[in-house]
């Protein structure tokens, strides 16, 4: 999704196809979005297999550019879109454009763009395929226009890059509540909860940023398996009331100036309406592990366990062996109605014995279990005799989960 700019934009000059077929289209093409006139442009044999310039003249301050684009391309091949640097004398990339099945908007931040301005006020805009040209590929221009500076919607100070997130609205969610996205750092095109960040992230994520509708209030947010230059999963704390309305937010990335801001506790909060029981293995010591409210729970089972880095800044491993973490029953955690079990864990043996409703005749319990060739799945166990219900964890990192009673 793009901002749609309160000022108007310089709009495109002259059109110049160096390298390429034009099949179709001329300048006044790429003026107007969703008018259903697009320069159409057929990829030729060889390097380039097209390049397609667009300038722009008598040109005041800008600072982004927003375009509208479909490139009918194979796997493996992209288009730069570049602009000339007059001080250096070189084409630069500022976007790559990629094979998809419809029409991409973009709007992105151009910070030396001084230098991609002539001293007569003149911007070249290039769309360039670097690749062998195929003949059976065509890449289209909608709409192309700078975007003058201070005229849109305001913008994280110092990030290159943001992408729109709309979250639905979930009935029973809520204020405070957790959504997740997938953030791949390579090329591709966004689906459902994953979002490609084209490379033009920091390889680790760590300038990675969530913010309100506003750009500017940032969210709390949390990073897990974050693997360099593959993937980070995200869990972003929403402020807003998802029971009743949507949830406009931005994620920001582009910036090589930062550190990461990503903070489990603040994004998972302790104290919730209707909380009974809220464990942090790391807030004990010895065999006793602490929880929110004030109770004690005692390491049940195997001797053999240490503390360990977690989700919540620490956490308890359980070595050898048959162990688990079990607290008294408390009238305060009045288990006579629905209640939900929810952890963090990674993969190993027997993780939560919460209590039961009547000792000795009903348990409630979430575990995890080895399965024929080294399968894991965790088990929600309630009732005598037992209603089991299986969730197939991810094995070799972090799970959220949880058993609904």
């Amino acid at each position: 999704c793009f901002p749609f700019f309160s000022e108007v934009s310089a709009l495109a000059d002259s059109l110049d196809v160096v390298t390429g077929t034009l099949a179709s289209g001329d300048i006044n093409s790429v003026l107007t979005r969703y008018d259903n006139d697009s320069i159409w442009v057929d990829e030729v044999v060889g390097v380039p297999g097209f390049d397609i310039r667009i300038n722009f003249t008598q040109i005041a301050d800008w600072e982004s550019f927003t375009m509208r684009e479909y490139y009918i391309g194979g796997a493996g091949h992209d288009v730069d879109v570049q602009f000339w640097n007059y001080s250096s004398s070189a084409w630069v990339t500022y976007l790559h454009a990629i094979d998809s099945d419809r029409f991409l908007s973009n709007t992105v931040l151009v910070p030396e763009f001084r230098d991609h301005t002539s001293s007569s006020n003149i911007v070249m805009l290039r769309f360039y395929h670097a690749d062998g040209g195929n003949i059976n590929h065509d890449f289209m221009i909608d709409y192309v226009a700078l975007n003058p500076v201070g005229a849109g919607e305001d913008w994280l100070d110092g990030w290159e890059f943001r992408k729109e997130i709309v979250v639905a609205q979930t009935a029973g969610a809520g204020t405070d509540y957790q959504v997740f996205v997938d953030l791949r750092w390579a090329v591709g095109i966004d689906f459902d909860d994953t979002i490609y960040l084209n490379g033009n992230s920091e390889n680790d994520f760590s300038d990675v940023r969530f913010t309100r509708a506003d750009s500017e209030t940032l969210l709390d947010f949390f990073l897990s398996n974050t693997v360099v230059g593959i993937n980070s999963e995200a869990w972003i704390e929403i402020v807003g009331n998802l029971s009743v309305d949507p949830a406009t937010i931005y994620l920001y990335y582009g910036n090589s100036n930062v550190s990461t801001v990503s903070n489990a506790p603040n994004t998972f909060i302790d104290v919730i309406g209707g909380l009974v029981l809220g464990a942090h293995n790391n807030d004990g010591a010895g065999a006793s592990v602490k929880e929110a409210l004030g109770n004690t729970g005692t390491i049940v089972g195997s001797a053999n366990y240490d503390w360990v880095d977690g989700i919540h800044d620490g956490g308890l491993n359980y070595t050898v062996g048959d162990a688990w973490t079990r607290f008294p029953v408390k009238s305060s955690y009045n288990m006579t109605t629905e209640w939900t079990i929810l952890s963090w864990v990674w993969h190993y043996q027997q993780l939560m014995y919460p209590g039961q409703r009547n000792v000795g005749v009903t348990g409630y319990w979430l575990e995890l279990l080895a399965g024929a060739g080294g399968m894991q799945s965790f088990q929600y166990v309630a009732g005598n005799p037992y209603g089991i219900g299986y969730y197939t964890s991810v094995d070799g990192q972090w799970n959220h989960v949880g058993a609904v009673y």
